[in-house]
């Protein structure tokens, strides 16, 4: 589980999996840290890493109370006692601690009970993930049973409304040609330019809105090259993202996938990072491939603002986006997760406050 090349992309993958932070204090930290060290974990001094699955700190309901508060709500305390005090187990355990270590301390209880907390805490956030893909399931069959009669009706009055949309415009036209031009007139080509946005925003939505809850599924999938479709990704974007670096590293990496479903994930994530990013004077987004624990995963990574922990569950949901006022639906992060279910794929999200956001496309090698 420790710490390989540390590439941009193991060490986020570490940072899930393996990190233990180190708050004991007097001659425990050093033998606490030597011994996690030499057991490859990745040991940081800071409790409130997002990463951190376990933290080692002192006995007692105090201290296991002031880790609680600074640790991620679902990282598991360990304490360890400066003495053989039987009570002072009980009162550690007693205020949420997983473990208490007595002295003298064993290097391999300590990597074994560090190891059972990361294991007991993954095997937790594989459950909750479930019960959130459940959760979704439910929601978009609750959207799918509504959106498909709402798109009829809206649908239909939206062509009407594009139709006569249409004609005013041209004999707004005609109008303006008559008269020469007026400010009334300007106001009024203004006005009419501002509607068919709206109109077009409009139907874009609803067409995202049929492939979310469609019941569509890819067929056979083909063996694609992530750092060509990473390629293309870049090339295709390249006039629209200007301002924005769009860098590409990895060597060619197979995966089970479905050229034209990879393509519309890459774009969104590309896109989203890009529109992150812009909020620094040098903004830039990087395209990754690489294997890992026998997956095949393309990873889009941005140097923006990051995205907060507490938001981290919400950004997949449909409708949910932080630039409502800018354009954003919503709905592109929800495809991209639908687009990865049909190649049975994963999208994971990993994020730090200050150092940017990574999704991750885990698919099957080929």
């Amino acid at each position: 589980m420790g710490l390989r090349a540390r590439d941009d992309s193991t060490v986020e993958l570490s940072l899930e999996q393996s990190v233990v932070a180190v708050a004991a204090s007097g001659p425990h930290r050093a033998i606490v840290s030597e011994a996690l060290a030499n057991a490859q974990f990745m040991v940081v001094s800071d409790v409130g890493v997002p990463g951190a699955g376990v933290v080692i700190g002192d006995a007692g309901a105090e201290s296991v109370a002031s880790l609680r508060a600074r640790a991620r709500p679902d990282a598991a305390i360990v304490v360890v006692a400066p003495v053989s005090s039987p009570e002072l187990v009980r009162e550690s355990l007693a205020a949420g601690a997983v473990a208490c270590l007595r002295p003298p301390l064993v290097a391999l209880e300590l990597v074994k009970v560090v190891q059972c907390a990361l294991d007991t805490h993954a095997a937790r956030s594989q459950v909750a993930d479930l019960a959130r893909k459940l959760d979704l399931e439910t929601h978009l069959a609750s959207i799918g049973r509504m959106s498909a009669g709402l798109s009829h009706e809206i649908s239909t009055p939206l062509l009407v409304a594009a139709t006569n949309l249409e004609i005013a415009r041209d004999e707004l036209a005609q109008l303006a040609s008559a008269l020469g031009s007026r400010e009334e007139v300007n106001a009024m080509s203004t006005a009419f330019g501002e509607m068919h946005d709206a109109h077009e925003r409009l139907r874009n939505v609803l067409e995202m809105m049929r492939e979310l809850v469609g019941q569509r599924r890819v067929g056979r999938l083909d063996r694609v090259d992530l750092r060509r479709a990473a390629e293309d990704a870049k090339a295709l974007l390249a006039n629209q993202l200007e301002d924005v670096e769009i860098e590409t590293a990895g060597p060619q990496t197979f995966a089970r996938a479905d050229h034209v479903l990879l393509a519309q994930i890459l774009q969104n994530l590309v896109l989203n990072g890009a529109h992150a990013a812009r909020s620094l004077p040098a903004p830039r987004v990087r395209l990754h491939t690489y294997h890992h624990e026998g997956r095949a995963i393309v990873s889009v990574r941005d140097n923006g603002p990051g995205i907060p922990p507490e938001l981290h569950q919400k950004i997949f949901e449909p409708f949910f986006t932080t630039r409502r006022g800018r354009g954003g639906t919503g709905l592109g992060l929800a495809l991209c997760r639908e687009y990865a279910v049909q190649m049975n794929a994963d999208v994971t999200l990993w994020s730090v406050p200050g150092r940017g956001a990574c999704f991750r496309v885990a698919f099957s090698p080929a």
